[in-house]
């Protein structure tokens, strides 16, 4: 197993370093494949076992009747951790938080018990998705796709959300390439101060816009990512970007991008683009930094200190009756080893 995972890591960065830009975006910073260095934080991924988690492992969150689906990540005091998903909870819909003392393993039982954030505003339709949190300052936001587009709901504490009236972004204003979809799949990201970023999906594609407040959006023009040619695992589609600002082994600002990409049958898996620079499309890994056969998709990412958790959204089984969506764990560098999950 060991092996094989060598050769997967090998490969998946030896390709990154092979693709056709002197910067290299994704791969320059390589070693040798057991080191601990950014190029292995950033995948390939791994599904979590025992007893990295409790029995439902590579699952944190999976219950038939609630849905758990589209994590995103606030990380606390100590390793605590809150994830903010999408979720079905006593009949109710919306986004609800939950709360994991060792940063992985959640409790099943949301806190607060009612949702954070439940669909109020007619622009929002009857249900939220895709919840996208970003601490800012004193505040916490919380980017969600409702039927008419994306808001950005605010708190004070993380626990207490003020709806947004109106989507930040919808059809309205819409670039050519988005083919009148309605915007979905947000995420935040800031690249400094006053400069707010929102990834989004579109017609089977990912754009961007910028802000200085947070209230007010530009869409960047073309989309930062794209659909790949040929056979490959994003050649029908790629969405659910989510971004990590990090460092390279060098010291530079690199925003990396993971995503779900969707081929041509339907199946999904997690990929992995890059850029240096403050603005354009990505450079993009032509391997998935995780895949499987439950269709993972909805990629959030949460950097630890000498590892990273991707959490995506996939078949809770692989049985006719386990086809609702749950939450799943996967680990990089993939030859890592957690100690147990705390109960």
């Amino acid at each position: 197993m060991k092996r094989r995972i060598r050769r997967f890591s090998r490969g998946f960065w030896l390709l990154a370093a092979l693709l056709p830009c002197g910067c290299a975006t994704l791969a320059s910073e390589a070693g040798d494949d057991d080191a601990v260095r950014p190029n292995n934080l950033a995948g390939p991924f791994r599904y979590l076992v025992r007893p990295e988690l409790a029995s439902n492992a590579p699952y944190t969150l999976r219950r038939r009747s609630v849905d758990h689906r589209d994590a995103t990540l606030l990380p606390l005091d100590g390793e605590r951790v809150a994830l903010y998903a999408a979720a079905s909870v006593g009949g109710v819909s919306g986004i609800y938080r939950f709360i994991a003392e060792d940063g992985r393993s959640f409790v099943e039982q949301p806190d607060p018990q009612d949702p954070v954030l439940a669909a109020r505003e007619a622009w929002e339709g009857a249900t939220l998705e895709a919840p996208s949190v970003l601490r800012v300052g004193a505040e916490v936001w919380l980017a969600y796709a409702g039927t008419d587009g994306i808001g950005i709901a605010r708190s004070s504490d993380g626990v207490t959300f003020t709806n947004a009236t109106t989507p930040v972004l919808s059809t309205q204003g819409g670039s050519a390439w988005e083919a009148g979809a309605t915007p979905q799949g947000p995420a935040l990201t800031m690249l400094g101060a006053s400069d707010f970023r929102l990834f989004y999906g579109a017609g089977g594609s990912i754009g961007e816009a910028t802000s200085s407040d947070g209230l007010d959006w530009t869409r960047t023009g073309a989309p930062v990512l794209e659909p790949s040619a040929g056979e490959t695992f994003d050649a029908a589609g790629v969405s659910d970007p989510e971004p990590w600002l990090a460092k390279t082994a060098e010291g530079r600002q690199v925003l990396r991008l993971y995503y779900a990409g969707r081929d041509a049958a339907g199946v999904t898996g997690i990929g992995l683009a890059a850029r240096y620079a403050d603005s354009g499309a990505m450079q993009k890994n032509p391997q998935p930094a995780l895949s499987g056969p439950r269709l993972p998709r909805a990629p959030a990412v949460l950097p630890r200190d000498g590892y990273t958790l991707l959490f995506v959204t996939q078949r809770a089984g692989s049985a006719d009756d386990e086809a609702f969506p749950a939450l799943a764990v996967g680990i990089a560098p993939a030859t890592l080893r957690l100690p147990a999950a705390t109960p």
